[in-house]
């Protein structure tokens, strides 16, 4: 029978049945068969909440077990340009659909569940109900950090911390936390801070209470802030400053004429026809790609962890000294 024909509970549990088969055969062939998710996706928004409760909730799961770990970057117009194999096309196909995919789905759940209140435009529109978009936007945030459109999800979830909904606040605080337990390169962490600092500053210190207990799971690297502690600080003479200052500014002067050196020889081969920018194009590609590699492992050298240390250091006290003064 046709679903227009049925009434309201046969409908939920065939849509059920098929949402539950297309789910299941995504997560068995990702790259194959993501396609089948768009329906999925458009069941998000229907009208009836309980199909979208059911489809939002569905979604969730096939993202936390398809999504890559790691941040997908659109590839460059030269990338596209290029030849690649059958198995590489396929992969970014995958890529790019699910990145869309996954876009339009936090959109939605962004409209939904929220902090903001909801437009005129928006009101009419179908979705899962305000609890269980922010239960989804929690699960994303905690299963999900690294991946696209965190500073989206982030923002949706900071803004119930000002509210007085001590389940939504709580919720929304512990997923923050979670988030910034498994954070390894601290970028999660200081997002996080940042806004929610902003809350607190723009609020003027009237948010939940649960609101600054995320910050209570930031890590400090100690060895780091051992060493620069043991480092003692250099004294110089007026002499030695004088000359240090002009070694820098000599240093600085060789590397400007160095530069203009190159970009007028650079110039001058472009005037006999000759073209090579394919060396910084794969210099860019190579630093890109070693960035990616970074962040894929986690690692950090002590100089961007003792800058990504100070930045958080300064957020943290900049947010509790804000409430220390207005209490």
């Amino acid at each position: 029978a046709l679903e227009e024909e049925m009434s309201a509970d046969e409908r939920r549990e065939s849509v059920k049945a098929r949402v539950g088969a297309t789910c299941q055969g995504v997560m068995e062939d990702p790259e194959g068969r993501w396609l089948d998710l768009r329906e999925v996706c458009k069941l998000c928004e229907d009208r009836d909440g309980e199909v979208a409760r059911l489809a939002a909730l569905s979604m969730v799961l096939v993202f936390k077990d398809v999504c890559p770990g790691y941040r997908i970057r659109p590839p460059t117009p030269k990338e596209l340009a290029m030849k690649v194999s059958k198995e590489t096309q396929k992969l970014r196909d995958f890529e790019a659909g699910l990145l869309k995919m996954y876009g339009n789905f936090v959109r939605v759940l962004v409209r939904c569940g929220g902090g903001k209140g909801k437009s005129r435009s928006q009101r009419g529109k179908g979705g899962p109900d305000s609890a269980t978009a922010l239960r989804c936007l929690c699960v994303l945030l905690e299963s999900l950090p690294h991946f696209n459109y965190r500073t989206d999800v982030l923002s949706a979830l900071v803004p119930h911390l000002s509210h007085v909904d001590s389940a939504a606040a709580d919720a929304v605080a512990g997923s923050i936390a979670n988030a910034i337990k498994a954070d390894m390169q601290g970028d999660t962490t200081l997002e996080a801070l940042h806004m929610v600092a902003q809350l607190v500053k723009q609020n003027r210190c009237c948010c939940h209470p649960v609101a600054l207990s995320p910050s209570l799971e930031i890590r400090f690297d100690e060895g780091i802030l051992a060493l620069e502690a043991q480092k003692a600080p250099e004294v110089l003479s007026r002499k030695q400053n004088r000359k240090k200052r002009a070694d820098e500014r000599e240093a600085i002067r060789k590397a400007r004429a160095e530069k203009e050196k190159r970009k007028v020889e650079k110039e001058r081969m472009k005037s006999f026809g000759h073209r090579d920018d394919s060396d910084s194009e794969e210099e860019d590609l190579e630093a890109q790609l070693e960035r990616d590699m970074g962040e894929a492992s986690g690692r950090m050298d002590n100089a961007q962890k003792k800058k990504m240390q100070s930045r958080m250091l300064e957020a943290t006290f900049e947010m509790y000294f804000r409430v220390l003064k207005n209490a």
